[in-house]
């Protein structure tokens, strides 16, 4: 008699990210030398990778928050913009992309324009500033909640 070859595991599926109030967004890390490692953190903390003392880098606390487009406002748009920014290591902007549309693009035009003029406190690993990656979610909601 034959037998039945085995079943592949049936595939899992993760929990999609919680969303978080943009003043108070999830910030992800990640450092050259340090790929597949990732410390996160909530505007500042340190963490400990492979040896090195790492410090994420933390948006000014100063930075605007981008503007409503007048256009999705009188259409009753709403919707949450992703982006990941990278952060050189002086605290300048030097890329901003969208990972996730708010399904608006004049909202995803004002976060993404607004994001590029951001500063940041530089990330640092072992006490010297070097270039990171921050990932974070702009929220426009007409009724003022996060």
């Amino acid at each position: 008699p034959q037998q039945a070859a085995p079943r592949p595991p049936a595939p899992t599926r993760e929990a999609p990210p919680r969303e978080a109030p943009a003043r108070e967004a999830t910030l992800r890390l990640r450092m050259p030398g340090l790929e597949g490692n990732q410390a996160q953190a909530t505007s500042g903390g340190s963490a400990r990778v492979e040896g090195a003392t790492t410090t994420p880098a933390s948006p000014d606390q100063r930075n605007p928050t981008p503007p409503y487009p007048s256009s999705s406002r009188l259409a009753g748009r709403e919707g949450t913009v992703a982006v990941r920014i990278e952060v050189g290591p002086d605290g300048s902007v030097t890329n901003v992309l969208l990972t996730g549309s708010a399904g608006d693009p004049a909202l995803d035009d004002s976060a993404l324009a607004t994001i590029r003029r951001w500063r940041f406190r530089p990330a640092t690993r072992d006490g010297v500033q070097v270039a990171a990656t921050v990932t974070t979610n702009v929220h426009f909601r007409l009724d003022g909640r996060r």
